[in-house]
């Protein structure tokens, strides 16, 4: 009869089944923990991206001479205060020249 190798015990195939079942069920899990970590790092990364967006083409259309650009309010509190302050840098540019463009 064969000998398991770690205890000396005659083997037990039940017990080499639930061996293999605990390395692995700990692998998966590890990998799915990985995975959504992944899917989370990329959701921010494009949500900041996407935010960007929007301030460049405002950016682009003040210097094409639309003076009337404003930004949306963003989620993210950082590109919300960079809103805040370009709106309001806007409305005081539109005062101050009363043509919307060149």
């Amino acid at each position: 009869m064969a000998m398991h190798w770690r205890t000396g015990h005659p083997a037990d195939p039940t017990y080499e089944i639930d061996e293999s079942w605990d390395i692995h069920s700990g692998l998966l899990l590890l990998l799915s923990c990985s995975s959504w970590r992944q899917r989370l790092v990329w959701w921010a990364v494009f949500a900041r991206a996407s935010s960007v967006e929007y301030i460049l083409s405002a950016l682009g259309d003040i210097e094409r001479g639309h003076l009337g650009a404003r930004l949306p309010g963003f989620d993210l509190a950082e590109m919300s205060r960079i809103s805040v302050g370009f709106n309001h840098m806007q409305r005081r540019s539109s005062a101050a020249w009363p043509t919307t463009t060149r």
